[in-house]
């Protein structure tokens, strides 16, 4: 996983306590997360017709251990654990759990996303 990218198809909160979720990707088009050693980007890049915008939406702490991914720090306090990590082929799923950064409630995070190939450029000029 590590120097790859992934587009993400589905990034679905779901909160343990008040069985409250949401999906990220419903509401935001052409998200995308990448590894780049211990850090992860979470972006989002806009077509603008012409021309297209990368947005950052996260920065994170990636966590492996011999090669594999263990899980994701969301700030210096909040560690999220990857439960479990299916690969096949290019898809990639994954739960990450932990407590919530803001109000400390249990929560996981259902991602599923598609390894590329390359990186898109945009994304190439922020890990460089």
């Amino acid at each position: 996983m590590n120097q790859h990218t992934f587009k993400v198809a589905s990034w679905e909160f779901y909160d343990h306590n008040s069985l409250d979720n949401f999906d990220l990707v419903q509401n935001t088009e052409n998200i995308y997360l990448t590894f780049d050693d211990g850090t992860v980007y979470l972006c989002q890049i806009e077509d603008q017709g012409t021309s297209a915008e990368r947005s950052i939406l996260g920065e994170y702490g990636a966590h492996f251990s011999n090669g594999v991914f263990k899980g994701l720090w969301l700030d210096e306090h909040t560690y999220m654990s990857a439960v479990g990590l299916e690969i096949r082929g290019a898809q990639v799923g994954t739960e990450l759990y932990g407590a919530h950064d803001l109000h400390q409630q249990p929560q996981s995070i259902y991602l599923n996303m598609e390894r590329l190939e390359e990186h898109p450029e945009l994304i190439k000029s922020l890990i460089q």
